[in-house]
């Protein structure tokens, strides 16, 4: 038996299996769901206290296993750049509202400011969502599916690309096991690792052209036995580089932030909460706009100088008594 293979041991008294922290691959259910068993896949980034998504997996799911719904009393929002909700299908930023989230991060006013905002869509006077940076859609039975990570997000001659969609569509691929695909600036292509696969590369770029447009078509594939993973059980996209020769970093610099930044506000709650919004939408309720608009890095750096005024009244306090 190899190190670490407990799916050939009976364990008759193991009744629940669950699992977070990364993606979990849908080879995993069949065995650890045999015998009457629970799968749970859990998603929850620490900001939202660990759990806020989960599902339960069948065999029967696909090749990516979804996350599933928020738990009681959470909610979970799909949204673009502009903070609107996207539908059905499409990628975009998961948001989670709910009683679970932190007040944020500690003596870090700024990055609080810019990640746990206002919520719009709560029906609440004064709630917040975070934005967790993560790329997901929903998907055709209702769940959350997750894809990746937003600042793998690209742009290739004008055309906003994002590598977690074109792996997901090779993932639906027969027989594939595991796909990565990332964009090699001193080639100008973007480049696909495949393991496993009942298709030719000529088939299988056929395959993704009846469900991406062409410029999200990897120029090159490469099968591997495995990808290689790191210590930490992500993919190690480095090893994927040097594997090709190549020991360039991964052009990031043509990213999907705007060239000419928008106007924010800097924003309050009743609780002394505080965060930034788009200047030309409305406020939501229970918020107020504190000072005049300005550009995202004025509105963050204000919050982050006035930090000693702005603190909470409670934090005030016990500052005050030591």
């Amino acid at each position: 038996m190899k190190r670490g293979d407990l799916t050939r041991l009976p364990l008759p008294m193991l009744r629940l299996v669950s699992t977070g922290g990364d993606a979990p691959p849908a080879a995993l259910v069949g065995p650890w769901a045999a015998g009457g068993r629970r799968f749970i896949n859990g998603y929850g980034p620490t900001e939202t206290t660990v759990a806020v998504v989960v599902a339960e997996c069948r065999e029967e799911l696909g090749s990516r296993l979804p996350i599933g719904l928020p738990i009681a009393n959470h909610r979970a929002y799909i949204i673009d750049s502009a903070g609107d909700l996207l539908p059905d299908g499409v990628p975009g930023e998961l948001a989670v509202s709910g009683p679970g989230l932190a007040r944020g991060y500690l003596h870090r006013p700024a990055a609080t400011a810019e990640r746990f905002q206002p919520d719009p869509f709560a029906g609440r006077v004064g709630e917040r969502m975070y934005r967790t940076g993560d790329l997901v859609r929903w998907r055709h039975d209702g769940q959350l599916e997750f894809l990746g990570r937003l600042d793998r997000q690209l742009k290739i001659r004008g055309n906003r690309v994002e590598p977690a969609e074109i792996e997901s569509a090779l993932l639906e691929a027969p027989g594939v096991r595991q796909a990565a695909v990332e964009y090699l600036a001193h080639q100008g292509q973007l480049v696909g690792w495949v393991v496993g696969g009942e298709s030719d590369d000529a088939e299988l770029r056929e395959f993704l052209s009846l469900r991406l447009p062409p410029y999200m078509i990897p120029g090159k594939l490469n099968r591997l036995p495995g990808l290689p993973m790191t210590a930490a059980g992500k993919v190690d996209r480095c090893a994927l580089r040097v594997s090709l020769g190549s020991e360039e970093e991964f052009d990031m610099a043509d990213g999907t932030h705007p060239v000419n930044d928008p106007e924010f506000v800097v924003v309050r709650n009743d609780e002394d909460q505080y965060s930034i919004w788009a200047a030309d939408r409305p406020l939501p309720a229970g918020w107020t706009a504190v000072g005049e608009p300005a550009d995202r890095a004025a509105c963050l750096e204000y919050i982050d100088k006035a930090w000693t005024d702005l603190r909470p009244r409670s934090v005030r306090a016990l500052d005050g008594a030591r």
